[in-house]
């Protein structure tokens, strides 16, 4: 993530919130800002999942990324290679394919409707860039 979502470029936070204090109710795994006017200034979530019984669960509770991906322009999953079965994958989602060390493109994200991002969620992403 680190290499791909790299400085200058990229701002990427890990950890994100939607809202700081009691009015926190989900959590991004990542979320990376494109810093680039030319390039849209776009913010991309991720959400990692390490095994299957955890994408499982996402997909039980669909809603629960929501609290975060609507600030976004796109939406990924991260995982490794098999973990995510054939036609699982929310509509709009993207899947970066984890292998050996890389992430590829497995399935390209489509550019989704967003919320204006609100002071709540703006805290949450300052106080993660503090470290």
């Amino acid at each position: 993530m680190r290499t791909r979502y790299s400085t200058p470029e990229w701002a990427l936070l890990f950890g994100v919130a939607n809202a700081t204090g009691l009015q926190g109710q989900g959590w991004g795994d990542a979320i990376a800002m494109n810093l680039y006017p030319s390039r849209g200034l776009a913010i991309h979530g991720f959400e990692f999942k390490s095994h299957r019984g955890d994408w499982k669960k996402e997909l039980a509770n669909p809603d629960k990324a929501e609290n975060i991906a609507r600030y976004c322009d796109y939406w990924w999953l991260v995982a490794d290679v098999g973990i995510l079965r054939d036609g699982e994958l929310p509509m709009g989602w993207g899947y970066l394919e984890h292998k050996n060390g890389n992430l590829r493109i497995a399935v390209a994200a489509t550019q989704m409707e967003t919320t204006t991002i609100n002071r709540h969620f703006l805290a949450a992403l300052l106080r993660r860039s503090q470290g």
